[in-house]
């Protein structure tokens, strides 16, 4: 299959996916109704494949199973009435939502194949991250790349690394980045999607069960979890971060000692350190937004080291 020559492209660092649903107002492009009554086409892009499923779906609807080979090789969502995605300049409060599941994650959901990082304890993941109705979980795949072309031939292109999410009991998860990142080609009302062609950088099967503009306003909120450890030296500390953000994407950034001034020591929901020597520490957690369109959070713990 050919590649598009001359998209315009930006690199978004992670989506963040979230199974909250915080929108104020959305624009469907596609909901799961058969391909067929909406006016869709789908298909493979590459050595890519893509096919309208009932393999995984949300209640009384389809999906599209998409089989990903490379960043180049996926599935393709033609649609024979191009949706206008927006009426004018996008605010920053505007996303492009996917609601997806994974089939290969690193840690937590139902129904997928677990693969934890190397090296990692596997006790730290699922604990402490699992609750009646979500669950904590990293997808394989690193990066997601979304080439967008309109009824002109004008294309926009996302290479997107992909972060931590929260999928609801069946793996179900949001995935949005903010329509105000993206560089348009041309005037944004004026941008009709005709083509959206979806692919990863590893192998995997993904399920795509809706498409939609939409929009959030919540604002940062992060905790560390217990307020004070107390531990001997030497021991191993585990520091778990809680953090919501609408469908913002959130880095997390941990520092295990702040009298030496905030740094980066870790970079994830869930950090480990040993303290050598006894004394009194604060570790903190900065929760950020990536695009810088809300403002970041922070939390501490105070870590008591005993003999």
């Amino acid at each position: 299959m050919k590649r598009n020559i001359g998209l315009i492209s930006i690199a978004l660092m992670g989506f963040i996916l979230t199974s909250g649903d915080c929108l104020a107002k959305t624009m469907v492009i596609y909901n799961g109704k058969p391909l067929a009554e909406s006016g869709i086409t789908v298909g493979g892009w590459g050595s890519g494949t893509a096919d309208e499923s009932k393999e995984k779906s949300l209640p009384d609807s389809s999906s599209v199973k998409v089989v990903t080979q490379g960043l180049f090789k996926g599935g393709r969502f033609d649609f024979a009435n191009p949706p206008q995605m927006m009426t004018g300049p996008p605010e920053k409060n505007e996303y492009l939502q996917f609601t997806l599941n994974f089939t290969t994650v690193e840690a937590g959901a139902a129904g997928t194949q677990i693969a934890f990082p190397y090296g990692a304890r596997e006790d730290v993941y699922p604990t402490g991250y699992e609750d009646e109705e979500t669950t904590t979980v990293k997808p394989k795949v690193s990066r997601i790349r979304l080439a967008l072309q309109d009824q002109t031939g004008a294309s926009a292109e996302i290479l997107q690394p992909v972060t931590t999410y929260k999928a609801d009991s069946a793996g179900w998860a949001k995935v949005a980045a903010p329509l105000a990142a993206i560089k348009w080609p041309v005037a944004p009302e004026q941008f009709r999607l005709k083509r959206l062609i979806f692919t990863t950088d590893l192998p995997d099967t993904i399920y795509v069960a809706d498409i939609r503009i939409a929009t959030d306003d919540t604002p940062i909120t992060a905790s560390a979890g217990e307020e004070q450890q107390v531990v001997a030296a030497r021991d191993v500390v585990v520091f778990k971060a809680v953090a919501e953000g609408g469908l913002s994407t959130l880095l997390y950034s941990w520092d295990f000692d702040k009298s030496d001034g905030i740094q980066e020591d870790a970079t994830w929901l869930v950090a480990q350190h040993s303290y050598n020597k006894r004394g009194e520490y604060d570790a903190t957690l900065t929760v950020k937004d990536y695009h810088g369109l809300k403002s970041p959070a922070t939390a501490t713990v105070h870590v008591s080291v005993g003999d």
